[in-house]
């Protein structure tokens, strides 16, 4: 799994890395917690994205197995794998304790895929499309650009594959309907990265964000007309056009919000859709 080779403004590459490893002398016992310490995402909003999206394919599969709890480290091993990679991308030079993270969590991202596959090899498509959205990421780490909108949503769309690798592993099966609801999943949670814009940048932004919403709510539209998503799911949509509109009526104010405020304004929603869509789907 990827979103997550995952990330802040809403959410925080494949270049040669060079240089020589760096074994610079440190006190003995700083360098032992560095070691034991491992690089965890400071993406907090990426972090809460896989969870939320995780829990919801759990949920709609009706069940929690073992291949539901392999699936979770998996997941997670492959969410934090980027981020010893991209720090060596954007230092350009490898690092002894990166790489042995990154090896320690490509080794659990592979085996806990790995056995997952071989249980039902149509995991395979998810993984496919996971592994490009890590490349996307680990490129824009190259270019220094992994926080340009199309990057960012790009890893949004891939921790939101969370939800159909979690149903597809604890049920067992793939069906046709978690198309949908992974595509909604992405829409309404990448609404984040327009309205964090909007705090940081103003009017500046609010034409491409009104422009977003209504092409997602276009998608959504045809994917109730594709029998992809239920109707009924189709009104979840709301939340973030809701939360647009306030903005908008009140931009001079949500601006002056503290970004901690917004985060956790983003998680209630992000946590409220959840549980509608969750919810309904089971319906």
């Amino acid at each position: 799994m990827a979103a997550a080779g995952f990330g802040s403004h809403s959410l925080r590459g494949l270049q040669y890395l060079s240089g020589k490893i760096n074994m610079g002398k440190e006190p003995s016992s700083t360098k032992r917690q560095l070691w034991v310490k491992p690089p965890l995402s400071a993406e907090h909003g990426a972090s809460v994205t896989l969870a939320i999206c995780f829990l919801m394919g759990a949920w709609i599969a009706g069940q929690w197995n073992l291949n539901t709890i392999i699936a979770l480290i998996t997941a997670f091993t492959a969410f934090e794998l980027q981020v010893p990679l991209t720090r060596m991308i954007r230092r350009r030079r490898l690092e002894l304790r990166l790489v042995t993270w990154a090896l320690l969590y490509g080794l659990g991202a592979i085996v806990g895929a790995g056995t997952l596959w071989l249980h039902n090899p149509i995991l395979g498509r998810i993984y496919a499309v996971a592994v490009g959205v890590l490349l996307i990421n680990l490129i824009g780490a190259v270019q220094k650009d992994q926080k340009s909108i199309w990057n960012e949503l790009a890893v949004f769309a891939g921790l939101c594959l969370a939800l159909p690798f979690a149903y597809t592993a604890t049920a067992g099966q793939m069906i046709r309907e978690l198309l949908g609801l992974w595509l909604l999943c992405t829409l309404v949670l990448s609404s984040a990265i327009f309205t964090v814009r909007l705090r940081l940048l103003g009017d500046e932004v609010l034409a491409g964000a009104a422009a977003y919403h209504i092409a997602a709510l276009a998608v959504v539209f045809l994917l109730v007309q594709l029998e992809l998503l239920k109707p009924e799911l189709a009104w979840t949509f709301l939340i973030p056009l809701v939360k647009l509109v306030l903005i908008i009526l009140r931009l001079d104010e949500y601006q002056r919000l503290k970004m901690t405020k917004i985060g956790f304004l983003e998680t209630g929603l992000a946590i409220l859709f959840a549980l509608l869509a969750g919810y309904l789907s089971r319906l």
